[in-house]
């Protein structure tokens, strides 16, 4: 697949959509921010100040990208939101927002709810039976260092 650098004016446009999907959840990590560097460094060329870009929205966003760039630009925005470790929902909201502006399928971000949903469901199976785990281990502990359980263990040992 070769990528094609987009004009100075497209990249920034993009750099924008990013940092705005980048800040939907009300602050932008230093994964989100290198990971831009990096786009501009070596698929960009570009070193734009990424904090000083204005954020964009879907109607300027669809007025500004050729058809050659949306999706490229929507699959950058969802790696920015997914590089902190998961994509919040007004970061998945907003690019939702931008894939439908650009008409670009959203099947990606559909795939990402789907799985953010599962590993909620799986984080909380395993939140409860961590602490099923514990409880059982309090209780063994308690009734292992019991009186009762000394004088028991010690009459066992003597017969």
């Amino acid at each position: 697949m070769e990528l094609n650098t987009p004009p100075a004016d497209v990249a920034r446009l993009g750099l924008r959509a990013m940092k705005t999907i980048a800040a939907a959840d009300g602050e932008i990590y230093d994964l989100e921010r290198r990971f831009a560097i990096a786009v501009q460094r070596h698929i960009l060329g570009t070193d734009l100040d990424f904090d000083a870009l204005q954020p964009v929205g879907p109607d300027e966003l669809d007025k500004g990208i050729p058809a050659a760039f949306r999706e490229r630009i929507v699959h950058a925005c969802l790696v920015a939101a997914l590089i902190d470790g998961e994509a919040s929902a007004p970061e998945l909201a907003l690019l939702d927002a931008f894939a439908r502006a650009l008409g670009v399928p959203r099947d990606a971000i559909a795939t990402v709810k789907l799985v953010d949903e599962h590993l909620l469901r799986f984080r909380t199976d395993i939140q409860r039976s961590t602490q099923r785990r514990e409880v059982c281990r309090a209780r063994a502990i308690r009734d292992t260092l019991s009186p009762s359980s000394f004088a028991s263990s010690a009459a066992n040992r003597a017969a």
